[in-house]
């Protein structure tokens, strides 16, 4: 005879008990094989209130019986499991020690491990490439490595290092290689630039410049040169300017001031409409004043010449004097040593500063003036 299916109508409320099951008496000769399906259970049927308290147990399934095959995909969710209920006692694992972590051995077995207090990296497959944490015991230096060659470095004070091109350390940025570096300084808001582990220029927080040395407050530029070297050297093409200044309005203003060993000695100014170049001349910067000397003698002795420059393709002929033949006369006027040559064997050419005559040629003129009066005396008294 056929059986009738069981189903929910033929089974009264709470009909299924703990009680009128005996013990051990639902066993695997009982259930047939896959008997048990998913749509035999209604859903959101099986609660807390249904599974008594210790009643899934390790003893109750068999090793391997629930695999795969036996829960459907997606079937077992958070919500089937109530909050902080899988805990150290349903899991087949030691509690562990303080610092552990759980670990597996690949295989399926869970444990509590002691991590490595040994150096730790992230790096590549073949390790070349890493950030690593503490290359020694306690060094306290992380470090990033790159296909084997060591880039950069986070040391415990807080100083970055990149390759020794770059760091930053208080408050300071450091870019460069060794003793050729640029350094930004924050707390004094000034750029300092390196060679040679010697400061070359320095930018202040005012924008003010100082190239070979500090730059100071009343100039925007100070320039100090080596000795026998330039301080500034321009070249410019030709039908080019080397150098262009402008006032910012049209009243006097002086271009240049000139000093030997801080104390002035001249200026190239503007009145507003004409250039003025001109050499300090004050009192109060001389001594030794005499005005009774001989102009004449020494003015006779001068040999104007007419001449055009080798480099003057136009052979232009200029008046004016050989500097050599000037130097014992009026030394003032010219600058250099005849037929001096540098360090190359190049030669240093000499200069002149005409206006350096001006005085000779103004007393000699002075003292003819003395004698033409005196004999235009003369010639009247003989007339009279």
């Amino acid at each position: 005879m056929a059986l009738t299916k069981i189903n929910a109508s033929v089974i009264a409320n709470n009909t299924i008990a703990v009680g009128n099951i005996a013990d051990n008496s639902v066993d695997a000769t009982k259930i047939a094989s896959n008997s048990i399906l998913t749509r035999h259970i209604d859903d959101d049927q099986i609660t807390t209130d249904q599974i008594a308290a210790n009643t899934i147990a390790t003893a109750n399934i068999a090793d391997n019986a629930v695999d795969g095959t036996k829960i459907a995909s997606n079937s077992i969710l958070t919500r089937h499991i109530d909050d902080n209920q899988i805990g150290i006692d349903q899991l087949n694992v030691s509690d562990g020690s303080n610092g552990q972590a759980l670990t597996t051995n690949g295989s399926g077995t869970l444990a509590f491990s002691t991590i490595s207090s040994t150096p730790t990296s992230i790096a590549d497959a073949d390790s070349d490439t890493k950030i690593q944490v503490e290359e020694s015991s306690d060094e306290d230096v992380i470090r990033f490595d790159v296909g084997g060659t060591e880039y950069m470095t986070l040391t415990s004070n807080g100083k970055l290092n990149v390759t020794e091109i770059a760091h930053i350390s208080s408050g300071s940025l450091e870019i460069g290689n060794g003793d050729e570096k640029q350094i930004f300084d924050a707390s004094g808001a000034t750029i300092q630039f390196q060679t040679a582990d010697t400061e070359r220029m320095r930018i202040d927080g005012s924008g003010n410049i100082g190239i070979g040395q500090t730059p100071t407050t009343n100039s925007r530029l100070w320039v100090t040169g080596l000795t026998g070297k330039y301080a500034t050297y321009l070249t410019f093409p030709s039908g080019g300017y080397g150098m262009g200044m402008n006032t910012s309005s049209g009243t006097s203003n002086t271009f240049h001031y000139y000093f030997n060993q801080g104390t002035f000695v001249g200026q190239v100014y503007t009145n507003g409409s004409a250039t003025i170049w001109a050499s300090a001349s004050d009192y109060r910067l001389k001594e030794n004043v005499v005005t009774d000397w001989d102009a004449t003698t020494r003015l006779k002795q001068l040999k104007p010449s007419r001449f055009n420059f080798i480099k003057d393709s136009s052979n232009t002929l200029q008046d004016g004097f050989l500097a050599h033949e000037v130097q014992d006369i009026v030394p003032e006027a010219i600058v250099g040593v005849k037929d001096e040559v540098d360090e190359n064997g190049d030669a240093k050419y000499q200069s002149i500063d005409q206006s350096k005559l001006v005085p000779l040629l103004t007393k000699a003129l002075q003292e003819q003036q003395t004698i033409i009066e005196d004999l235009k005396s003369r010639i009247e008294t003989l007339e009279g």
